[in-house]
């Protein structure tokens, strides 16, 4: 290390005298000790291997076996450690050494040498001529140094700084960085020989693109006072960059033979939130930094909010970079450090900080208060300016003004409000739309930044007249950007402390997320060529944009505005549509009323009109949905259902004809089908509650009326069917069975009757999918078989019915699903091979009707979870890609049917289980972000869907295991505990739902491989946690997604020899899932006892 001491922990390291002191004690440590404490420190808070330290310590020498444990025991006595409760070294099983006690290094301070100005920053950051006064960095400073040689020596120069906002990423890189490579800190055989730099502020962009603002800064590359891009323009040196990358960096090449130019790029964040950035824009800039990284002729120094981490990981070229290691992750200063920043700016300029009547001098309380919390540097910073302005004549820095502006946390907000409070009315009532031109609020609803904004976007002078007071108190900055006046936030810290800010911001969050939202789809209608299908969707979407559009509080780009006018007419054109179809059911509707009204004389006639008009209706309705059910769009009837069902459902005609009543209740039945279509479980089940009530009123006035009995029959199952999606299985079952009893009724009044012998199939193949949710396999299994044998006979005698083939190909997949989890593999890959049959013929057939791609698709994806447990791996992903293909098509046609999204997300989740290829885990990452946002976006729109909640926490779970195979076990923690506490709320919620406990499952399992990972003793707690969940199950089941983990479980608590009839009974499926076999015969704890 180039310090000749620091400190660690409570000690002073000395490497020249190889000592160490506290105070007035003092240890001798041996040379190798003191080479292996100086590794140790260079990687703090880094597992450092043994081997890696015999290799970095001893070089060609061959010591013993235990060198470095007696190393480390010599180091722990002389530190007055613990190897059982460490403070400084801790011994990690199995991987290595970590140090635990915090490092800091002393700065040269110079007395007195800046008294023309303020040593402190206030908001602003540490630039390239603030090193001098640039404290408390120092240690960081030199780890990033380490980290730019390492990156270039690697052929790929360019390095990640990450942290929250608030961190001092930027003043790192321009203040310590930057001079530090300029005065000679990397060594020469690194090839970096740094004398310019250039730098580009992603945030301060304005509206131009990514290349064509990174040209513009490259223009103004000079080495050796000469231009490295001559008699070129912004425009043609972007148009290279885009076009012509291998001759540019040819051209470089030859003027830069080593790395003398560094481009820093700040505020990178700001790449994936600027809503003009599309995502092929976004991926061509990213190419081009890493293609300059690797021309060995420039130096890349990114600095990003660690918050965007999920953005970053979907370009591999960024993740790359933390596999070899060019990640820095900027850690907050510790004590130490917040003291020297404290301090020592003050000596430099000759201050004191006063003392109050209890012996604290304020530099004391300062330091106590700067580690309380976020924002602690920028809040710190802002404070000791402020004490700076108001200092005395003699340079004293005082408690009085420290408690004046509210303390630390105080400090921003209370000079902010009294910048306001001085203001005029009209310029603080200016605030709002400054703001709301300032602050964006990301999509996830919890990323909260700001822009850059144009003076020129100020309406009034008021307005004017606010900023300028803000630039003037340093709140706010103004610079020019792209020749163009611009002014900004001088730091983010003032959206999180600024109490009327943090107020206003929570009350127009939603709104300005969809104004996030809009500006980038607009972006992407106009790049699209203004195509009509970019426009926005009718409904919850066109409703959030007319009220953005009428709100005054916010404002819109004139692309924006247009945007939202021009789909609010295509809206409009497609309410014209819709109304002609209402106003046929309306005047129908209307119909019946005035025949009844104007034939009160004739209450027989009227019953009889009004009868004829509801038929009427009843009957379009019925055309209407056959016409759209194959379409997938029986929700295009949405208004005309609403309507139709307030009046279809009024209880007073309950009293109606026979006749009347049962055309009602054939209505509301279809009503019920198009508020199922649309999500809503809420107004279906209303529709047919209505319409059970009319049914069984009817039932007992004609109970020998087969129509109405096939009736009441549908309506059961409809009940049923909800109470199921629902995960109610008690009331599901009681409507099903009772649809059954409907079925059996009408089959025995007409046994030959093929329409009898569907109803009967349909009953039982309900009553079988109840069951096979509850765990009763068995019972599913028969039901099931009874299902299929109905729907053959039915088919033998209608083999040209396509909805009868539909029928039984999904009987037959379900029967294959029943087969599977009793362990016969063999009967259910048959099954599936005939229901795959009848659907591929089908499709071919009827390629438009979408309803048959839907089951062709689940049914392959059906097949490809039996070829994965018979480890048929890649047969398993081509049936699955095969689903994922298929879905894939109808979702493009029609992207407003959550359900054909779903089962397609669904199927690509499929898809990523099963892929063998090559994956780098960034890309594993980038597509588990993506499916966690579809999923995500779907839960909500439907809340009470708990499978969509269930599948949000598969995705985490699988997120968590990319990351444990990286060893990245923090992070893996982060990622998977919401989603286990989310399973144990889902399973909580509904404990006999097996999907979800399967899940459950898995997630218990990875975390006690991850604690495993961590050495814990909590990690056998998961795998017995797992135990107790299928104890109840296993006794005399078949199903392989139950007995398997059930022998993991064992595996992981080293008690296999307990489940070896479990082994066997899976092999003779024969159950050869690869994952499960190279679990039980890799294991941790398998390894450790063998």
């Amino acid at each position: 290390m180039k310090h000749k001491s620091f400190r660690f922990g409570q000690w002073r390291v000395d490497p020249a005298t190889n000592t160490l002191s506290c105070g007035v004690l003092n240890r001798q440590l041996e040379p190798r000790a003191m080479d292996v404490l100086l590794y140790l420190c260079r990687h703090p808070h880094v597992v450092v291997s043994a081997e890696t330290l015999l290799d970095a310590c001893w070089g060609d020498v061959s010591p013993s076996d235990n060198a470095i444990h007696k190393i480390i025991t010599q180091l722990r006595r002389a530190l007055d450690d613990s190897a059982t409760e460490p403070r400084y070294i801790e011994t990690i099983r199995k991987r290595g050494y970590r140090l635990l006690a915090e490092l800091s290094y002393d700065d040269e301070v110079s007395q007195g040498s800046w008294l023309h100005a303020s040593p402190f920053r206030g908001l602003e950051a540490f630039e390239e001529q603030h090193a001098a006064i640039f404290f408390g960095r120092k240690l960081s400073v030199d780890q990033l140094v380490q980290v730019v040689v390492a990156q270039a020596q690697a052929a790929c120069a360019m390095v990640l700084v990450l942290g929250p906002s608030g961190a001092g990423k930027t003043s790192l890189v321009q203040a310590g960085l930057i001079p530090a490579l300029k005065a000679g800190a990397a060594p020469a055989e690194s090839g970096i020989a740094i004398s310019a730099h250039v730098q580009l502020d992603c945030a301060d962009m304005g509206q131009s693109g990514l290349l064509e603002t990174l040209a513009s800064v490259l223009l103004d590359a000079e080495i050796d006072g000469k231009l490295l891009f001559e008699n070129t323009s912004a425009a043609a040196l972007a148009q290279r960059l885009a076009h012509d990358l291998p001759g540019l960096i040819e051209h470089v090449q030859r003027q830069l033979p080593t790395i003398q130019l560094l481009l820093f790029i700040d505020r990178f964040e700001a790449v994936f939130r600027l809503p003009q950035v599309s995502d092929a824009e976004r991926a061509v800039f990213i190419n081009v930094l890493d293609q300059w990284a690797r021309s060995g002729s420039m130096q890349l120094v990114l600095a990003c909010r660690n918050d965007f981490y999920p953005q970053l990981a979907s370009y591999p070229a960024l993740m790359n970079l933390k596999l070899s290691g060019g990640h820095y992750d900027l850690t907050p200063p510790g004590s130490a450090d917040i003291g020297q920043i404290v301090r020592h700016p003050a000596q430099v300029a000759q201050l004191r900080y006063t003392v109050d009547q209890h012996g604290e001098g304020l530099d004391e309380l300062l330091c106590r208060a700067a580690l309380s919390g976020a924002d602690s540097l920028p809040l710190l910073q802002y404070c000791l300016q402020e004490l700076y302005r108001q200092r005395s004549p003699e340079g004293e820095l005082s408690h009085e003004a420290f408690r004046a502006m509210g303390g630390l946390e105080g400090s921003i907000g209370a000079r902010a409000e009294q910048v306001i409070s001085a203001l005029g009315t009209a310029q603080i009532a200016a605030l709002p739309h400054v703001l709301s031109q300032l602050v964006l609020v990301a999509e996830d609803e919890t990323t909260v930044s700001s822009r850059r904004v144009p003076w020129s976007a100020l309406r009034n002078e008021a307005e004017n007249q606010l900023v300028q007071a803000l630039v003037d108190a340093h709140l706010f900055v103004s610079d020019l950007q792209g020749g163009a006046p611009t002014f900004g936030l001088a730091h983010e810290a003032l959206l999180r402390r600024w109490p009327r800010v943090v107020a206003w911001v929570e009350e127009h969050r939603q709104a300005l997320q969809v104004r996030s939202r809009i500006s980038a789809q607009a972006k992407r209608w106009q790049e699209s060529g203004r195509k009509r299908d970019m426009l926005l969707p009718s409904g919850t979407q066109t409703n959030q944009a007319r009220q953005l559009q009428t709100a005054s509080s916010l404002s819109l780009t004139p692309q924006e505005q247009q945007f939202i006018q021009l789909s609010l007419q295509s809206e409009r054109r497609s309410e014209r549509v819709r109304m002609a179809v209402m106003a046929v059911v309306t005047s129908l509707a209307v119909l019946a009323g005035v025949l009844g009204l104007t034939a009160r004389s004739a209450q027989t006639q009227a019953e009889a009109h009004r009868a004829e008009a509801e038929g009427l209706m009843g009957y379009m309705l019925g055309e209407f949905a056959d016409k759209l059910r194959p379409l997938g769009k029986l929700d295009l009837l949405d208004s005309v259902s609403t309507r139709a069902l307030k009046y279809l459902s009024d209880p007073a005609r309950m009293t109606d004809s026979d006749t009347a009543l049962a055309q009602r209740a054939k209505s509301l039945q279809l009503i019920s089908e198009v508020r199922i279509a649309r999500a809503d479980p809420v107004g279906a089940n209303t529709a047919l509650l209505a319409g059970r009530a009319i049914l069984l009123q009817q039932l007992q006035n004609h109970p020998t009326d087969l129509a109405l009995r096939k009736s009441a029959g549908e309506n059961a199952f409809w009940l049923g069917q909800i109470h199921l999606d629902q995960k109610e299985w008690e009331p599901a079952e009681r409507y099903f069975r009772e649809y059954r009893d409907h079925s059996d009724q009408l089959a025995a009044a007409a046994p030959a009757d093929v329409d009898s012998w569907i109803e009967q199939s349909f009953a039982h193949s309900s009553l079988g999918t109840v069951a096979l949710r509850r765990g009763d396999v068995a019972n599913a299994a028969d039901e099931f078989a009874l299902s299929v044998e109905l729907k053959t006979r039915a088919y033998a005698h209608k083999p040209t019915d396509k909805q009868i083939a539909a029928d039984l190909a999904d009987s037959l997949s379900w029967q294959a699903s029943a087969r599977m989890q009793q362990g016969k593999l063999a009967e259910a890959k048959a099954l599936y091979s005939r229901s795959l049959a009848l659907l591929q013929t089908l499709h071919q057939n009827y390629p438009d009707e979408v309803s048959w791609v839907n089951e062709l698709a689940a049914t392959w994806s059906h097949q490809s979870d039996l070829k994965q447990a018979l480890g048929q791996l890649s047969g398993a992903h081509e049936d699955a890609r095969q689903a994922q293909s298929l879905l894939q098509a109808i979702v493009d046609k029609d992207r407003s049917n959550r359900n054909w999204q779903r089962n397609l997300y669904i199927a690509e989740l499929r898809l990523f289980d099963t892929d063998t290829q090559s994956r780098t885990p960034e890309q594993a990452l980038a597509q588990l972000g993506q499916l966690q946002r579809h999923f995500s976006e779907l839960s909500s729109l439907d809340p009470k869907h708990l499978n969509l909640q269930m599948l949000v926490a598969k995705v985490q779970q699988r997120k968590a295991a990319v990351l444990l195979q990286q060893g990245d076990a923090t992070a893996a923690a982060k990622e998977l505990q919401p989603a286990l506490d989310k399973l144990r709320q889902l399973h909580g919620a509904v404990p006999s739902d097996q999907v979800i406990m399967k899940v459950l499952i898995e997630a218990l399992l990875l975390n006690a491989d991850l604690e495993h990972l961590r050495a814990s003793a909590t990690a056998q707690s998961h795998c017995d946690t797992v135990r107790t969940l299928l104890r109840p199950l296993v006794n005399n089941s078949s199903d392989f997604l139950l007995l398997a983990p059930w022998v993991k479980a064992h595996v992981c608590m080293n008690q296999s020899e307990q489940v070896g009839p479990i082994k066997k009974q899976l092999e003779a499926m024969p159950y050869r899932d690869t994952t499960y076999l190279q679990y039980i015969s890799t294991h941790p704890s398998k390894k450790a006892n063998s």
